[in-house]
């Protein structure tokens, strides 16, 4: 197995959490916290290790890394449910503890190709790991127990998903999405920048490249910023941040209906059919020729070639 050293980040959780996604043998869960405070260890297609609380604590699985968001309580149950470890939303309102909000923010990290161990294959943690960490630690490149909990954890995993996958019939469409996803994880390929997320998961992965804030006006409201597909996932077009861009809702309208698109270089161009169309569209005009704030990450940043689709397939010119 190809195994590239990379950051990892051993969590805390609690025994009912992992019971819960245990018993169903989740792939993907809702690891989240009643603290809405930013999230940046990790990037997406790095791996998070869940450690149980006292008195077990042992590392009992993990799963890698997709996204990170912000949101009530009431948006995350709509979009996650039982992934976030609760039969009922009133289950999961009660454990947050916020008896004086009924819908709190909380933060949501998103992972994907989840393995939880059995009870008997559970792990000690290093002694790197002190005793009054209650939130989390990061390992880097560098550290030797962190790299040796990453390299222990792809091997269990990708052990379990083969398993898993070769248990199912043949014509089970979850074979072939196992199968495919252990064989990117094995032989170093793009992960979640490839792989078929659902609109949960891309939605959080969209937010957290582009730090919760849309590229063109910079707007960090969560409620009315949306993942927009260059090309439409109707039309093909994955569910990956190559595919994607951070938008307030005006602008993912006028995106998807060809009024405004972004150029090669990442710079925003208005149609003048948005004039003529609504006899309006001045402040749109205004933004004009602008610089969209993309992240930093070239390989996070949207695909020029699929820019360049939009512009002669979508765009009214």
């Amino acid at each position: 197995m190809l195994y590239t050293p990379q950051p990892l980040y051993l969590d805390v959780t609690d025994h009912g959490w992992w019971s819960f996604h245990h018993a169903r043998g989740a792939l993907k869960v809702n690891f989240w916290r009643p603290s809405a405070t930013a999230f940046r260890a990790l990037v997406p297609g790095q791996n998070i290790l869940f450690k149980l609380k006292a008195p077990h604590n042992r590392i009992a699985g993990g799963g890698t890394f997709v996204g990170y968001t912000q949101m009530r309580l009431t948006e995350a149950w709509r979009q996650y449910g039982q992934m976030s470890g609760f039969e009922t939303l009133e289950e999961m309102r009660a454990q947050l503890g916020k008896p004086g909000d009924p819908d709190p923010l909380m933060g949501c990290k998103l992972l994907e190709g989840c393995h939880f161990y059995d009870r008997a294959d559970w792990q000690p943690c290093p002694e790197s790991f002190s005793g009054n960490i209650v939130s989390g630690k990061t390992y880097r490149e560098g550290d030797l127990d962190g790299q040796a909990l990453n390299a222990e954890f792809e091997a269990r995993r990708s052990a379990h998903l083969r398993r898993r996958a070769l248990s199912l019939p043949s014509v089970d469409p979850l074979r072939d999405v196992l199968i495919e996803w252990d064989e990117q994880r094995r032989y170093g390929g793009e992960s979640i920048t490839r792989a078929r997320l659902g609109q949960g998961a891309f939605r959080a992965s969209v937010l957290n490249a582009y730090e919760g804030r849309c590229a063109v006006t910079g707007e960090h409201t969560d409620p009315v910023l949306q993942a927009a597909h260059i090309k439409p996932y109707a039309e093909e077009g994955e569910h990956s941040l190559r595919n994607a861009l951070l938008l307030r809702s005006d602008f993912h309208t006028l995106f998807d209906q060809g009024y405004v698109t972004v150029t090669p270089d990442y710079r925003l161009e208005v149609s003048a059919r948005l004039r003529d169309h609504f006899n309006n569209g001045v402040r749109y005009e205004e933004r004009r020729g602008k610089p969209l704030a993309v992240p930093g990450r070239v390989e996070l940043r949207p695909d020029v070639k699929l820019l360049r689709w939009h512009n002669e397939k979508v765009f009214l010119g």
